[in-house]
């Protein structure tokens, strides 16, 4: 009678792990079968100044920003293809990261004028299809 309860109880532990082990698989199935688009990169805030220290900070994050900017539309872009085949997704310029603008302070307040030219000319496109396929304007559309 005694090894009919050790044998109970190891069965019903074993029960628990493989409960636990096909929840957490189902719990990761789940997450990767979920496909939306990112949300929006965000926009960095400016220092402004015209110090080399300064310059050099602003350029890193509008290069950071610019290229969060490409990589978002590159995303939604294979997900609109994915998703929505009719959809024609809008036409937008490639990031060149590896634009010089020169050298010394003049190339950094070329680089940032490149940047700034880049995210005036991105961020309409990107803010109009997020807004187009997320999911809250769907709904709103009816298109759910």
């Amino acid at each position: 009678m005694n090894r009919f309860f050790e044998n109970k109880s190891y069965l019903l532990s074993l029960f628990l792990v493989v409960k636990n082990y096909l929840l957490s698989l189902l719990l990761v199935v789940i997450l990767f079968s979920c496909k939306n688009i990112p949300d929006l990169p965000v926009e960095p805030v400016l220092l402004d100044k015209n110090d080399p220290v300064s310059l050099g900070i602003d350029e890193a994050a509008l290069f950071k920003y610019a290229s969060n900017l490409n990589v978002w539309l590159i995303d939604a872009k294979s997900y609109v293809a994915r998703y929505y085949k009719r959809d024609k997704f809008p036409y937008f310029e490639d990031f060149d990261r590896t634009y010089k603008g020169g050298d010394g302070e003049l190339g950094t307040t070329k680089r940032i004028a490149y940047y700034k030219r880049y995210i005036a000319g991105t961020k309409p496109i990107v803010v109009s299809v997020y807004r187009k396929y997320t999911q809250v304007y769907l709904e709103e559309q009816g298109r759910i």
